[in-house]
């Protein structure tokens, strides 16, 4: 499973990342290894998420900018589970209408972590694949019922 951690804060994504190493050791011959990587800027990230299959935002310095890049990243197509890290208590204030949004609280400990990657791991299993497709300037990831499929049904010789 290849992860991607966004957090401004270098003490935090670090601590982020130490955990997911042992957590990464704990699962290797049960679910695979955790391949992790860490970004410090949002758009560093918005680059490439499409291969990564669990994403980690911290949302502890602004919200609506971290809702906005899980919104981004939705309408692009990819659909892996987004974890908004936060430090408040309080998650009924940060309801969602995006799926696969999961929520984890501040500072980041061993057994929640454990519990957000088992859920996201059983997310993944029920995702259906995306194709990606290439335009001029754009590429789309899309589900096999966005395709449309057409057929000629005059043959030419």
């Amino acid at each position: 499973m290849h992860i991607a951690i966004c957090d401004t804060n270098i003490a935090e994504g670090k601590q982020l990342e130490r955990l997911l190493s042992r957590e990464s050791e704990l699962r290797t011959n049960t679910t695979g290894a955790l391949y992790v990587d860490s970004f410090g800027d949002i758009n560093t990230l918005l680059s490439t998420p499409m291969i990564y299959d669990l994403l980690f935002l911290d949302i502890s310095t602004n919200d609506a900018l971290s809702f906005q890049v899980a919104t981004s990243i939705r309408e692009s197509g990819i659909n892996s589970p987004i974890v908004m890290c936060t430090s408040k208590n309080n998650l009924e204030e940060l309801d969602s209408p995006l799926t696969n949004i999961l929520f984890l609280i501040k500072p980041v400990q061993a057994n929640p972590l454990s519990i957000i990657i088992s859920d996201a791991i059983a997310m993944k299993k029920h995702e259906k694949p995306t194709f990606e497709l290439r335009g001029i300037d754009k590429t789309y990831y899309v589900k096999e019922e966005q395709i449309l499929y057409a057929r000629s049904i005059k043959k030419y010789s």
